[in-house]
């Protein structure tokens, strides 16, 4: 069963599409604001977009992979600056962490232990790590 959560989109439903169906989709796609990802001031981009009274979701963390992704769609649509501020407040990030990285590599730190390992999801307002156990594991990133 299809869904969609607009009903225009219908009109971009076809079995075959050419270069010109997927323009057309596209420009509606970016008129609804589809690929418009506001950032912190550092370039970081968080999970969600979420008020100070729904913070406790944890969904105003940053995530390594989300934001690479979101820094790969940026360089690709010719956002170069957006994608090169988001790559440095992430390398800022692990510089400050880099301890983590020499830990595992050395032997010195327990990979089975999750809150040893470089932490994937932090505090990107912050750039601090989230001292709340979590498995730190993002190994399609």
């Amino acid at each position: 069963m299809l869904i969609l959560h607009h009903p225009k989109l219908l009109d971009f439903m076809q079995a075959d599409y050419c270069v010109s169906d997927i323009q057309q989709l596209f420009e509606f796609l970016k008129n609804q604001g589809t690929f418009q990802f506001p950032s912190l001031d550092n370039g970081l981009f968080a999970a969600a977009l979420l008020k100070s009274d729904t913070e406790y979701t944890d969904y105003t963390s940053v995530w390594v992979r989300d934001n690479l992704y979101i820094a790969h769609a940026h360089y690709v649509m010719g956002e170069v600056e957006t994608a090169l501020k988001t790559v440095k407040a992430l390398i800022s990030y692990f510089n400050k962490y880099r301890w983590r990285f020499i830990k595992i590599i050395e032997g010195e730190a327990d990979p089975q232990n999750v809150m040893e390992r470089p932490h994937v999801r932090f505090d990107g307002k912050k750039m601090r790590e989230i001292n709340q156990k979590w498995a730190h594991a993002q190994n399609d990133s």
